[in-house]
């Protein structure tokens, strides 16, 4: 087999030369660097994957991994690395893929929930302030009240519980949580009486809206009505109108009125004192405002089966109806 020629490269060709074999240099090393940081991470799951086979899925998390080597393994996905495996549950069910979270987290004798509980711990609490309150008995649930505490209080806690005094960090813990709850109560008390508040609004809102709808479609209804009536059945309508108008009134002068003064007049005869003026004023500025509306529409005084006002027959004397109204209204004046 013939030999190729071997390449000469010129003086003119060396500084490119040279830059190439830097670049290439370059390459080699990033590539190196992946594949050292690769290698770490497969040859740490496989490390881990040895000891969870060893532990034969043990049931306390903590001798197998730390937590926070898992917040690392999670944030970091390095269980990807595992993919593919199978495995057993500390209950001795088959695990299908070690290579998920949830199948990494059974794998090591765990739970997902418990696992992310753990990790939101130790991300609010750290790893030290963590040991301290479990050592002093926090669980879970206590745990999961002490999270949401203002900074303060939280400290606090945590003060008490790395001293190692039970008895008064159960005192605190207790005490803070208690004026929570009776905040919170008090915040929901509002809340309730807010939103009684806001539905009886709502109710008012919706009886106005629903009256003036209504008031609405009766004066659709009447503006239909009268465009489609005749003047005369326009005219009949108005006079019933008016008349209950009158009757009303009518109504409170001989009833109301009449009682009012029979009272005045009893209260009198009884205590020897009279109430004429008062009565007298009365019924003047009664007699003035049905006066009133008597002239301004010209309202003959006593209906006589004539339609025709007063002033326009034959017979009307006005000197004499104006001599009359102005003697009337001087004998009240005086």
């Amino acid at each position: 087999m013939a030999r190729m020629p071997r390449e000469t490269i010129t003086k003119s060709q060396l500084p490119e030369a040279s830059e190439a074999l830097k670049q290439d240099m370059t390459a080699t090393d990033a590539l190196s660097v992946a594949t050292n940081n690769y290698t770490a991470e497969r040859d740490l799951m496989n490390q881990m994957w040895g000891q969870i086979q060893m532990a034969d899925a043990v049931s306390k998390l903590t001798t197998v991994v730390s937590l926070q080597k898992l917040a690392y393994i999670k944030e970091s996905k390095l269980y990807r690395a595992l993919r593919g495996k199978t495995a057993h549950d500390k209950d001795g069910d088959e695990i299908a893929d070690v290579g998920t979270w949830d199948g990494f987290c059974r794998a090591i004798g765990s739970s997902r929930t418990k696992v992310d509980e753990d990790l939101t711990n130790l991300a609010v609490f750290g790893e030290d302030a963590l040991n301290h309150l479990s050592a002093i008995g926090a669980g879970y649930r206590e745990l999961r009240q002490y999270r949401q505490l203002p900074t303060d209080e939280k400290t606090a806690l945590i003060e008490v519980a790395q001293s190692g005094d039970k008895d008064s960090f159960i005192d605190l813990a207790e005490s803070i949580i208690a004026k929570h709850a009776a905040e919170k109560a008090g915040l929901h008390k509002e809340v309730e009486e807010a939103q009684a508040n806001y539905e009886g609004l709502v109710k008012v809102s919706e009886t106005k809206e629903r009256i003036i709808n209504d008031q609405q479609r009766e004066m659709a209804k009447l503006r239909r009505r009268l465009d489609s009536m005749t003047p005369d059945e326009v005219g009949a309508d108005l006079r019933q109108e008016v008349a209950g108008v009158g009757y009303q009134i009518e109504g409170l002068i001989n009833t109301d009125l009449m009682t009012a003064f029979d009272a005045l007049a009893d209260h009198a005869q009884a205590h020897n004192c009279t109430h004429e003026e008062f009565m007298s004023g009365l019924l003047f500025g009664i007699e003035r405002a049905l006066l009133a509306v008597r002239n301004k529409h010209n309202v003959k005084a006593v209906p006589d089966g004539d339609e025709r006002p007063d002033w326009t027959r034959d017979d009307f004397d006005a000197d004499a109806v104006v001599a009359a109204a102005l003697a009337k209204e001087a004998g009240h004046v005086q």
